[in-house]
C-alpha cells in the first residue's frame, strides 16, 4: 500500500488528491473478496441480475464477466466530461500543442474550445502523474465492456452531450441526477443562511 493511503476507505479520506491513482490501484486488492462475495450471492436464492459499478473500480469487470452479470458504470460527474474526453483522445486534440493556454477547437462542438490547462495537471504538462495514463487506459477498457452508464446529471442540462453519447456508442447513457451526496440542511439553517450555490 502506497504511503499516505493507509487506512483510507474513500477518496475524501486521502490527505491529498495527488494520491488518488495510488488509492484506485490499491482497491484492486479487494478483487478476491469481491469475487468470493459474488460467488456466495449467485449460489443463493436471490442472485444478482445486474450490477452498477463506479467507473474507477475498473477491476470489477473481470469478476462480473466470470459470473455473466451485466454491468453498468456510474459516472458521478456529468456527460460533458465523457464527451470532451472522448473528443480529446479520438482526435488527439492536444498533439503538438505545447502551450498550456492555447485554445483548441473541439470537433463537432463549434462553441467549445479547450486548453491543456482545462484539465487536471496529473494528466498533462510537467506535473503529469506517472500512474494517470495507466489508470485511465484501464478504466476506458473496462467501461467499454459494460452495457452502459448511469450519470449524475439530467437531460435538460446536457441534452446535446447526451445525444452525442447515445449516437456514437453502442452503450446507452441514462441520466439519474442530479444527486447531491451531502447532508441535507434542515429548514431552519437553510432559511437563516442559504448555501453559497443559491446566491446568484
Amino acid at each position: 500500500v502506497s504511503k499516505g493511503i493507509e487506512g483510507g476507505e474513500s477518496t475524501d479520506q486521502l490527505p491529498s488528491m495527488a494520491l488518488f491513482h495510488a488509492f484506485a490501484f490499491a482497491l484492486e486488492s479487494l478483487q478476491p473478496l469481491f469475487e468470493t462475495f459474488l460467488d456466495k450471492i449467485q449460489k443463493g436464492s436471490y442472485p444478482i441480475t445486474f450490477l452498477i459499478c463506479d467507473t474507477f473500480l475498473y477491476w470489477t469487470h473481470t469478476v462480473t464477466s466470470k459470473f455473466n452479470i451485466p454491468r453498468l458504470y456510474f459516472n458521478g460527474m456529468n456527460i460533458y466530461t465523457v464527451v470532451m474526453s472522448r473528443a480529446i483522445f479520438e482526435n488527439k486534440l492536444f498533439d503538438g500543442v505545447e502551450s498550456m493556454d492555447e485554445p483548441v477547437q473541439v470537433p463537432g462542438f463549434c462553441g467549445i474550445r479547450l486548453t491543456r490547462n482545462d484539465f487536471d495537471s496529473s494528466l498533462n504538462g510537467p506535473d503529469a502523474h506517472p500512474l494517470a495514463n495507466d489508470f485511465f487506459m484501464k478504466v476506458i477498457h473496462a467501461c467499454s465492456t459494460g452495457y452502459g452508464f448511469v450519470v449524475n446529471s439530467f437531460e435538460e442540462l446536457e441534452l446535446e452531450f447526451l445525444e452525442s453519447c447515445n449516437s456514437y456508442s453502442n452503450q446507452h447513457f441514462w441520466c439519474i441526477g442530479p444527486l447531491c451526496l451531502v447532508d441535507r440542511p434542515n429548514k431552519e439553517s437553510f432559511e437563516a443562511q442559504p448555501p453559497l450555490w443559491m446566491k446568484w
